[in-house]
């Protein structure tokens, strides 16, 4: 759910006491979903590491699992040039 598509049962991870509380947050805006994205991240080491470095496979390891390349190969490719493409615009 929000614009970093966690999935609800990580509610307690993101931050919140029960999925209703998850979703009542996302429901307020984008303010709500990157909190709920950073403590997230925190609470998932491969994810955080991915991000602090840039390693991209990592990022789709830690967001989306070990097996992310049999869901979506072109997963780490597109956070990559997503990241990239922002970048230069900043």
């Amino acid at each position: 759910m929000g614009e970093f598509q966690i999935m609800g049962f990580n509610y307690a991870m993101a931050g919140f006491e029960s999925p209703k509380d998850f979703t009542m947050a996302m429901s307020l805006g984008e303010a709500e979903h990157i909190k709920a994205f950073l403590k997230f991240a925190k609470g998932n080491k491969t994810l955080l590491r991915g991000l602090r470095t840039r390693n991209f496979e990592m990022i789709a390891e830690g967001h989306n699992g070990a097996a992310w390349r049999s869901i979506n190969p072109e997963y780490a490719s597109n956070i990559r040039r997503y990241y990239h493409e922002y970048a230069a615009d900043n």
